[in-house]
């Protein structure tokens, strides 16, 4: 994994004195280094996930960062809804959480950090019109979206299923790094990304518009309450 370079800290420092309002926490779940290496937790990628926000915390004291062992931390992983790792949560008073499983890098890195600064100000990257539809849903919905460090395409849709999640509460976005779970790859038949999952109901390939994703999230059988404009 690369990390951040000298200059990259500089310019995401800014970056963060300028667009950071709310505080951000980051909660990782991972394993405990240990000599022993206990057949079934494996996790290769656990120890660079900590690397990485570590380095992305010490750039603004407005980011913090919690560790959780996945297999001890039982209720932690049921309040957040975890099942794999390295998970990451991104979390920030009055908003929705997000969750990456794996490491955010290549073209997944830049929609990390707008993701949590949208979530530290507040602000949508919806358009008006999909935006009042996605504030009307009433139901749970569960967006899986399979991604891949070298795929633009899959950094758009990325980031249109944060968008969403962070436009209402029962809209729970999963970002996932095919790459680094391929068991799901095989559950999922995941053979190209961006795959969007829309609870493990409706499944697209490819790029996916705001106004498709509400239409699909429709047909998966979620209905929204009527109220008075």
């Amino acid at each position: 994994m690369v990390l951040l370079t000298d200059q990259n800290k500089k310019e995401l420092k800014r970056r963060f004195r300028k667009d950071l309002k709310k505080e951000i926490l980051f909660s990782l779940f991972t394993t405990s280094p240990s000599l022993l290496t206990i057949p079934g937790r494996e996790c290769h990628a656990c120890p660079q996930a900590q690397e990485f926000l570590e380095e992305i915390c010490a750039l603004s004291p407005k980011i913090d960062l919690k560790i959780y062992d996945y297999f001890d931390a039982m209720e932690s992983r049921h309040q957040y809804y975890i099942d794999k790792i390295p998970a990451i949560v991104t979390e920030s008073d009055g908003a929705n959480r997000l969750v990456f499983y794996g490491i955010p890098q290549g073209y997944q890195f830049p929609v990390f950090l707008e993701a949590m600064e949208r979530m530290s100000r507040d602000v949508s990257s919806l358009a008006n019109t999909t935006r009042k539809g996605f504030s009307k849903i009433d139901k749970l919905v569960v967006l899986r979206i399979f991604v891949s460090s070298d795929s633009a395409t899959s950094a758009s849709v990325a980031k249109l299923a944060q968008a969403a999640a962070l436009e209402n509460r029962f809209i729970r976005a999963e970002i996932i790094d095919v790459n680094g779970f391929p068991e799901l790859r095989r559950a999922y038949n995941v053979s190209t990304v961006p795959k969007t999952i829309i609870n493990d109901i409706v499944h697209v390939d490819g790029m996916i518009s705001e106004a498709m994703l509400l239409e699909k999230i429709l047909a998966s059988g979620i209905t929204w309450t009527e109220t008075a404009d």
